[in-house]
């Protein structure tokens, strides 16, 4: 509440944002609850320590529900201490993943002894491979793999070479203002405009839609990451005056 005095907005509606990370049966398999539900405290704080340092936050460990798997259930207040917001992609969840990823890979280890082996991203890798069967299978797994890339990256340059990196190519058109999408799968190609509409000179109407849609063009993308980029200076100066 003190808080939210301080906010430009202190009648705002959303005041919290929450987040459950579950893990795996592979990760913590409840065999001894008290000693996995620590590590798993200190990984969660770790990962909030690292990422959401300027927000308050209340963490809980769990091992309830049908399945019984330790989760971990994070209250954020989305009012910062000096009443400016924290920004909300802040919590895109293929972001929030991509970073708990990175922080399993750096301190499981170190804080349970055993390895760490990623067991979602293999059981999604081998899902992808065998479910691309037609063409609009492609497109839609096109678009999640667009939209992960585009959530983990900070600019237009990189998101293209994370996405060569995944098989994936961009080639220009239309005198270099829009995009095809071009992927090979199990040995068959595929390529995609990024948006088209085909529309009536006289009456304006719209005919025909083609591609992925507007938010995967060049014009879109190229927008995005430039308020990415303003977004990301304005909170690194919020965070060198605190």
């Amino acid at each position: 509440m003190s808080n939210l005095r301080k906010a430009h907005n202190p009648k705002r509606k959303y005041q919290a944002q929450t987040l459950i990370i579950s893990f795996s049966e592979d990760e913590f398999d409840t065999s001894d609850l008290n000693l996995q539900a620590k590590q798993a405290l200190m990984l969660v704080k770790h990962f909030i320590h690292q990422h959401f340092a300027d927000a308050q936050s209340v963490v809980a460990i769990q091992a309830d529900g049908e399945g019984g798997k330790l989760h971990a259930h994070v209250v954020f207040n989305t009012i910062k201490q000096n009443g400016r917001t924290i920004s909300t992609n802040r919590f895109n969840i293929h972001k929030l993943r991509t970073n708990f990823d990175h922080e399993m890979t750096d301190n499981y280890q170190r804080v349970t002894g055993h390895n760490w082996t990623n067991p979602i991203y293999k059981q999604q890798e081998r899902q992808d491979a065998n479910n691309l069967t037609t063409r609009s299978e492609w497109q839609n797994s096109l678009k999640k793999i667009i939209n992960q890339v585009k959530n983990e990256v900070a600019s237009l340059k990189d998101f293209i070479q994370q996405l060569g990196e995944q098989g994936i190519t961009v080639t220009e058109r239309k005198k270099k203002t829009a995009w095809t999408y071009h992927q090979t799968v199990n040995g068959k190609s595929y390529k995609v405009r990024d948006f088209y509409q085909r529309v009536d000179k006289q009456s304006g109407k719209v005919l025909s839609t083609r591609g992925l849609g507007q938010e995967f063009t060049k014009s879109y993308l190229t927008s995005y990451f430039k308020q990415k980029d303003k977004e990301v200076e304005e909170d690194t100066n919020e965070r060198r005056q605190s």
